[in-house]
Parts: structure tokens; sequence; C-alpha cells
């Protein structure tokens, strides 16, 4: 995570340091705790595997939604820190705007339920080690996924006909866990790679 300039904060296993009081932080910052200390990630080449989910967190718990326009934006959200160099303001709208936005499509499309139970195994079958793109795939399902998809993947889908999701059942041995429950929709690898 970059260090903000003005106000924000910054997490750290077990600590979160506060640069100004304001509750979305509070909350965005303790999501770190979930997702960075827990489940770890590189946060130079996968940003958002933590940010993403923890500005999904924040939106969820204070109800708001993310911009808009954030899916419709340009930039790929599975791009490297480095690779945005000074361009602080794609960093953080991408990552954090876009990258938030695409889970909260795909809990929509998925359901609630459904994704919140895959967003769970994810968490608990990479618990304590470095998760990589592929475990997020993994926990969401894969669907084959066509490269040639505009948006990121953030059509999490039901699939009713059990064709895809039951390694969510198997791999994660949770019975709850309805068949084919979520699925990636189109070009997980546009999104992050």
């Amino acid at each position: 995570a970059r260090v903000p300039l003005g106000g924000g904060g910054i997490e750290y296993p077990g600590s979160i340091l506060m640069l100004d009081g304001s509750r979305l932080v509070a909350v965005h910052e303790t999501a770190h705790q979930w997702f960075y200390a827990m489940v770890g990630n590189s946060q130079a080449r996968d940003p958002w595997m933590d940010e993403a989910l923890a500005s999904f967190a924040e939106q969820v718990v204070d109800d708001d939604p993310p911009p808009p326009d954030a899916l419709t934006e340009p930039g790929t959200v599975g791009a490297s820190t480095e690779s945005y160099g000074k361009n602080e303001n794609d960093y953080y709208f991408v990552t954090y705007d876009k990258g938030a936005a695409a889970l909260h499509e795909a809990r929509k499309q998925a359901g609630d339920a459904a994704f919140d139970a895959a967003r769970r195994c994810y968490g608990n079958a990479n618990a304590w080690r470095i998760a990589q793109p592929s475990d997020v795939r993994a926990a969401f399902g894969d669907a084959g996924a066509s490269s040639a998809a505009i948006m990121p993947p953030a059509r999490l889908a039901r699939a009713d006909d059990g064709s895809a999701g039951d390694g969510l059942r198997a791999e994660f041995g949770r019975s709850d866990v309805a068949p084919a429950s979520v699925i990636w929709g189109q070009s997980f690898g546009a999104w992050s790679r």
C-alpha cells in the first residue's frame, strides 16, 4: 500500500495507523486485518487483492456503494503498484474503487449468500499464507474465462446446472455451498493477472 498524502491510514499486522479520525478509514484499515494480515498477498505485485477487498468491506459496512462509473473507467485492476508510477490518483481509483466496484457487481450477480460463502472459503483456505490471484479464482470458481471481455470479472454468476462451482464444495469441504454457487464470468485474466 502507498502511504496516503493527506489523511487516511495504513495497515500493519495486528495494528493500524490512523492519520485522521474517519470511520471509513477505520473500517477499511480494520478489514486489512483479514485481507493483508490473515490472508497475505504481494502488495507490490497484486495490491488489488487486499485493497479492493478492504474497500469492498468498508462500502458494505457503511452501505455506501462505489462510484457509479467505477467499472467503466480505464485501467486494469490487476496492475502492479509500480505500473502506476507517480500517478497516485489512478492507483487509488483503479485499485480501490474499480476493484471494489467489481466485487459489488460480483456479489450482485451471485447473490449475497453465495458470494459471501465464497469469500469465507477464500479466507479459510488461504489464512496465514501469501495468496495468489489464482487462489481468488479457485475460491470463486473459474468458468473458462474469455479474454475478449471489456469489463473485469465482475460477473460472478449463479449457475444452476451444477457445471461449475462444485470445486468450492470439494476443495473447502463446505456442504452449505450450493453446487455452482459462484463462477467467474469473463476475463479473470484481464482483471487480475
